[in-house]
This record gives C-alpha cells, structure tokens and sequence, in this order.
C-alpha cells in the first residue's frame, strides 16, 4: 500500500501541488514533475525503488539516480509499474450527499471520473466508494471499466454527509490489497457532514499509504486540500462544477507514470539520500537502510548539517578511525596497568621512602616546602609519562616558568606540567565531543575557541582579583 506522490499540472484555479517527500522543486520553465513514492531496503544488495514522473516514459527510463551524492546503475529497470508485478489502484470517493445535487457536483463529477477511466494505464484496479448518508462500497476492485460505469450510474444524492467515513474507507480497500500501489480521487462541494472526524479519515490514508488528489467547490473544501497535502497529492478547486472533468483528467500522467527499478546499495546501515532525475525534473528523499519506507513522512529528505569532510565520520573510515582509537586508548590502559603492577621500588627514592618525614602520612609541621609533600592530579604511570613530557617541552620553550608564575599569582596549587597536561587533554576531548555532536566545522571551531579561551581568562581573573585584595590590605 504505497503512497502516491502525484502532482496535479498547473492550472488556474488548482491547489499548489505538494512537495510530498521533500522533492527539490524543479526548474522554473519545467512541464513535469517526479517524486518517490517506495524504497524498500529490507535488502541493502537489492533495493527496490518505486517513483512517479508524469512525462513521457521514454523518458522516465533514461532516470538517473545517486545515492548519498554517487551515482548508481540499476541491476533492473526502470520498468512501468502498471500491468507488472505490482497492482496498481485507484479508489474513487463520490461525494453523495444532498447537497451535491443542487450544486450539480454529484452530475459533474460522475462525467469527469467516466471521463478519466480511459486514459487510466491498462491493468488499473478501480474501485469506487460512495460518500453519502454512510460510506458504501459501491464497486470492488476490477479492471473492468464497464462495471464502474455502471456503478457510478447507480449513484444518487442521499443524507447528509459521510465525506471522511468513504474515505477512510477507501484507505482501507487499498490496505486490504496486498502491495497494491494506491491512490484516493475524490470529488465533493465539501459538505463532509458529522460521521467519522477528518482527523481519523487522515490518519486512515497515511497508515494506507494512499495519496488523495481529486476536485471540489472553491470555499468548501480546505480539509481536503489540507488532506491531499499530507498525503503528498494535490487538491483542484473551482467555482464551477463543469471544471472537475478538466482537474481529473489532468492527473492521468501522473496516475499512470510509476516506474520501478533496483539497485545494490553503497551504504550498509544508517540514513542514506536517494535523488532521481528524468529530463527536466528531479526529486530526492532520505530513507533508513533496513527499512520500506513509504509515504511523505518516511522519505522526508533530511538534509546534512554539514557537507564537509567531518561527514567522514559517519561512513567506514569514521567507523576504521573509532577502532583505531578504540586500541590505542586500549593500550594505554594495558600500559597504565602494567606499570603500576610492576612498579619499580628499587630506585633511590623508593628506598629511602620509610625513612622520609613524610612516610605514613606524617609530615614536618615546620616544613614550608609544600612541592615536596603536595600530591598531584597524575596518578598513574602513564599520565606521570605523559605530564614530564610536557614539562620537558614547556621547559624547553621557556614558558614553563611562566605559566608557574601564572598559577602562583592565581594562588592555584596546581603543578605547571601537570595544569597543562589536563589543558590540553581537556581541549582535545571537548572538540572531539563537539566534532561528533555537531558534525559542523564552524560550531567545532567555536567549541575549541571557547575552551582555549576560558581558562587563562579565568586564570587572569584570579590572579587580578588576588592583586586587587593584595593592594587593599596595603593601607593596614
């Protein structure tokens, strides 16, 4: 039961077609329109894609299609729907309420669908439904034409209303219909009584799959536009009820172009981007591998945050890179570990350890070198390794002494090589952070801005706030 994304050519008095599944819109001066309609990717090795072009079908087997921004080859197609392996369907929603008599809409409407029933692609399913005091089912489904002449025939005004009760109807005739490509027409004067809510009838033709597209009074009929809207189709509106054979039978190429094709895909897991396009037309969506996805809602194109070389990190080499990391962090750990169960105790240190005044926690209360009794932030062997190494090059580069300086003036009681030991470390792990939450090279470099920034502004502030209370206690 797949959703049809069908879009109504332009005319004066119809409703602005729907972009359904996030189509890009086509280029100013183009007569045709494509848009997907199923990706069905339960097999990443053969996906199976269903799309509408309402051109010639020359054309619509000359589409080229990309995924994820790579062009694919399909394995088979594009192929007409109709006729083939999958049914196509088409249910028509009479509105027969009393009031569609005296507005000549019942008598109209019936020319324009007998009008359509012709150009409708050989092997179409028709099925109708009439909307008037209650929804009846008037006609099931049939290829032959003749029985749904007949059954519009047969129609006539009656009650008050059960405009959303046929077609919610409608959207479970084609649910019913196993894989059935389907699409609601309606045509009514809006008069959609006190029967089943529109809310229900909407939900009915989304979990359906079914698109509606059809005619009604201009005025009358916001709900049904609003409902073609949701289900990717489009509404035509017209003061006159003589128009609904020329709305109806302007949909025919768009009702009779589903192609079909398959292909293998490039991306295993994940949301992969599908873009189609026939001659002067194009369209793309977004779709979860794994997935059939169907309708508007679940081929939305979802657009990236960014097109940058950070999306690396979502396909195989992000995933090569995290295993990479993923080891190395392993084996510091396994180092860290070691060392300290393997600790080394015969250095001099380690030997004259029980005979320090600062063995067993005692410590000399005269002593006023607190370097020697402080015990720092790196605990462990590796981080110690890594601490000397970046005191070593801070050292070497002259600023060690001024970043000792620096804390000394904050007051911090913090080791120089070990406070920027933790900098550093800190600012690498938050911009990492922010490369994989954002994903965005701008938001990445503000992220690292401000983590470099804050620290020495607030190691300024300190030790400003500290001269400040130092110059006040001058005067006592």
């Amino acid at each position: 039961m797949t959703a049809l994304f069908v879009v109504a050519p332009p005319v004066a008095w119809a409703a602005a077609p729907t972009s359904g599944n996030g189509a890009t819109p086509t280029a100013a001066g183009s007569a045709h329109t494509v848009r997907l309609v199923e990706v069905n990717s339960a097999d990443s090795n053969k996906i199976q894609v269903v799309y509408r072009y309402d051109g010639a079908a020359i054309d619509a087997t000359k589409a080229t299609f990309t995924e994820n921004g790579s062009a694919v080859k399909p394995d088979s197609g594009p192929t007409p729907v109709p006729g083939g392996s999958r049914p196509v369907g088409v249910v028509i929603v009479m509105d027969t309420s009393a009031s569609t008599d005296a507005s000549g809409v019942l008598a109209e409407g019936r020319a324009a669908i007998k009008a359509l029933l012709p150009t409708l692609a050989s092997g179409t399913q028709i099925s109708v439904v009439a909307a008037g005091g209650s929804s009846l089912l008037a006609q099931r489904f049939t290829t032959d034409k003749t029985l749904v002449t007949k059954a519009l025939d047969l129609l006539s005004p009656q009650g008050d209303g059960a405009l959303w009760e046929g077609v919610a109807r409608a959207a479970t005739e084609i649910k019913d219909q196993s894989g059935m490509v389907g699409s609601i027409v309606l045509v009514t004067d809006g008069n959609s009584g006190q029967g089943v809510p529109f809310d229900s009838a909407k939900g009915a033709a989304v979990d359906a799959g079914a698109t509606l597209y059809g005619f009604g009074l201009s005025g009358k009929t916001d709900e049904a536009a609003q409902l073609a809207d949701a289900t990717g189709g489009a509404f035509a509106t017209s003061d006159k009820a003589t128009d609904a054979s020329k709305s109806l039978t302007a949909f025919a190429p768009a009702i009779n172009g589903l192609y079909s094709f398959t292909y293998k895909s490039l991306g295993s897991r994940g949301v992969n981007d599908l873009a189609v396009s026939v001659s002067d037309a194009s369209t793309k969506g977004s779709f979860v591998v794994g997935s059939d996805a169907r309708g508007p809602s679940a081929l939305a194109f979802q657009a990236a945050s960014s097109t940058s070389g950070i999306k690396a990190l979502q396909n195989s080499f992000g995933k090569s890179l995290a295993i990479v990391l993923g080891l190395i962090a392993a084996a510091l750990a396994a180092y860290a570990i070691i060392g300290i169960a393997i600790k080394d105790n015969s250095s001099l240190a380690s030997v004259l350890l029980p005979y320090s005044e600062t063995y067993g926690g005692r410590i000399r209360e005269d002593d006023d070198d607190e370097d020697d009794v402080e015990q720092g932030m790196a605990q462990t062997a590796v981080v110690q390794r890594a601490v000397e190494l970046t005191r070593q090059f801070a050292e070497s580069r002259g600023f060690l002494p001024r970043v000792e300086g620096a804390l000394e003036r904050a007051n911090l009681p913090l080791r120089a090589a070990e406070a920027m030991f933790f900098y550093v470390a800190a600012a690498a792990i938050v911009t990492l952070l922010a490369i994989v939450v954002t994903r965005s090279p701008f938001h990445v470099l503000i992220v690292l801005g401000i983590v470099v920034l804050i620290p020495p502004a607030g190691l300024s502030y300190m030790s400003n706030r500290r001269k400040r209370q130092f110059e006040a206690m001058l005067p006592d």
